[in-house]
Order: structure tokens, then sequence, then C-alpha cells
């Protein structure tokens, strides 16, 4: 007979608690990625637009490239100013000034600004204007739309932007290795992490399967060791959750039919064993009153002696019967 496999309801529990976190955690991690993703660019693109806008708005073609410089640690710091470079070019893209850390492979004439002139100017990230000589306050330049570009020169990712006024061209960049190396650590970190909290979810998800099942295991080792005797015993459902408590509640009906059967079917084998006595005692007398009348009939005397016989093993029988029902009962003294 071919044995059914039998399945760990625990283990099918974790391994579907760990497949459902697992589609949530990835899921998560790819929305993570991509809002940290666009935030990175985002202020990158920020950072660029600020020093962009501050150039295009004060300088003309005369404008020092290397104050520029100084003005971009400034405003970034030393260590990040590494990883920035800028070119300056004349509103007919001649080259004028481009920084020291300005990559060999660039060419800053191929990312051309924007022709729409900004409206409203970003006023809200300019410097007031500093006066002049005589005391007056210098007008800003009017700025136009800057244009963002994505480019990628043997291996190395740039971000750039493009800026402009109506006498001079700056284009900046930065490093865009340096965002994704900051992402490419936070990615590692997080499938690292990963196994991790999965192993996490499968041993949580076994250990409750283990503590929701306990009502099932309790009720299943009194299912064991049933017998006539413990048929008025019950399980208490009251600790228990609803889905349980309904199949002990079940449970305790059937003992209680069972125990009202099982008692029905005591009392009558004990009754018909006790009302049986009287006539098998009056048969197997009537049997023996017979015997000796036909003390002269050898036939008759056979079959008289095979019906006392038959007769005294109903009786031992009805006995047996009588015993086992007291025993059952509790009541075999």
């Amino acid at each position: 007979r071919e044995v059914m496999k039998r399945r760990s309801f625990r283990l099918r529990l974790a391994l579907i608690s760990v497949g459902l976190s697992g589609l949530v955690l990835l899921v998560f991690g790819l929305v993570a990625w991509g809002a940290l993703s666009r935030s990175q660019l985002g202020s990158l693109d920020e950072e660029l637009s600020t020093f962009g806008f501050r150039f295009a708005s004060r300088s003309g073609p005369n404008v020092s490239g290397e104050r520029q410089e100084e003005l971009l640690v400034t405003m970034v710091g030393a260590e990040a100013a590494s990883h920035r470079f800028f070119a300056i070019l004349d509103r007919r893209g001649a080259l004028l000034f481009q920084s020291a850390h300005w990559p060999e492979t660039l060419d800053p004439s191929e990312y051309p600004p924007g022709t729409a002139l900004l409206d409203p100017q970003p006023e809200s990230i300019l410097p007031p204007p500093k006066p002049s000589e005589s005391g007056e306050e210098r007008e800003l330049r009017p700025l136009y739309e800057p244009l963002f570009y994505h480019t990628s020169r043997n291996g190395r990712s740039y971000r750039i932007g493009s800026f402009r006024n109506d006498d001079v061209i700056l284009v900046v960049g930065a490093d865009f290795d340096q965002v994704n190396q900051t992402l490419a650590q936070l990615r590692n970190a997080f499938l690292i992490a990963l196994p991790a909290a999965l192993a996490m979810i499968a041993f949580g998800a076994w250990w409750q399967g283990r503590k929701a099942l306990r009502p099932i295991r309790i009720l299943g080792e009194d299912m064991e060791g049933l017998s006539a005797s413990d048929l008025d015993q019950r399980l208490d459902a009251g600790q228990a959750d609803i889905e349980f408590a309904s199949i002990i509640e079940t449970y305790n009906e059937m003992l209680e039919r069972l125990e009202r059967s099982f008692h029905q079917a005591n009392r009558f084998s004990g009754d018909a064993s006790h009302e049986l006595k009287t006539p098998l005692a009056i048969m197997r007398a009537t049997l023996e009153q017979g015997l000796q009348k036909c003390k002269d009939a050898p036939h008759a005397q056979e079959v008289f002696s095979d019906l006392l016989e038959q007769t005294d093993r109903q009786g031992a029988i009805l006995e047996s019967l009588l015993l086992l029902s007291r025993a059952d009962a509790g009541s075999l003294v």
C-alpha cells in the first residue's frame, strides 16, 4: 500500500512568510533605490545650479576663472570640489577657461545651454548683488534656461549642467561615479541584510506556527490517550483562538455523543444479560428434568445433553457480557 507523504504545515507557513516578506522587501528596496537615486541626482543638480546661476548672474567676458575655482571650493568644500570641474566659454563657444579637474575626455563645447530666457528669474538662490565702486547696486544679468546632461567616457560617468547669460557660457560638471559608489554601498548593505532578515522571518514564522498550533497538538495528544473510561473528559476552549475554539467545541460535542452512546450500550448489555439469566436458568432446569425422564432412550439423552451444553455456553456468554458491562461502567468490585 502506497504511503501518502505528509507535509509540515509549520514549514509551509515559514516558506510562505519568507516568500511574501522577501517580495515585499525587494519591492521596498527597488522603490527606495529609485527614490534615493532621484534624491541624489536632484541634490547634485541643485548644487550645480547654485554655482551655475551665481556665475551666470554676475559674470562677463573678463571673468576670472581662478576666482570661480575658489568660489566653488567655498561653496562645496575642498573634498567635494576635487570631484567638480567647470569650463568657461564665450557666447560663440570659444574656450576662455578650463578648471584643473576638467576630464580630458570631455569637450565643453558638446554641452550647449538652453536658449529660453528664464521667467521668472531664480532670485531665491542668487546672492544679493554687490555694490559698484560708485556705491550703486549692480543689476543681475538675465539668466537662460540651463540644460543638464548625463554622459560616460572611458567607464566613468559624469553629470553636466550648462548655464549662460548674454556674454558667457558656464559648463559645470561632477563625477557621478561618487554618487554611484554611495548607491552601490547601500545596495550591497541591503543585499547582505536581506538574507539575515529573511532568516529571522522564517524563524519567527516557525516559532509562531508552533505556538499557534499548540491547541491542535493538545487535541491530538488527548485523542491518542482517549479510552472508554475518559469519555467524560472535556477540553477547555476558553483561552483558544476563535478558529481553534470551534474545533475544540466540536471535539467536546463528539465526546459527549460517544459517552452517551457508550453508556446506553452498557446499560443495554447489562440489562439484557441480567434479564436473560432467568429464562436461561429455567431452560436449563427443564432440560435437566427431561434428561432424567428419558434414561431408557439413549438418542433423547444425547439430544438433551447437547442442549444442556449449549445452554451452559449461553450462560457463560451472558456472565461475560454482564462482567464486561460492569467493568466498563466502573462498578466492578
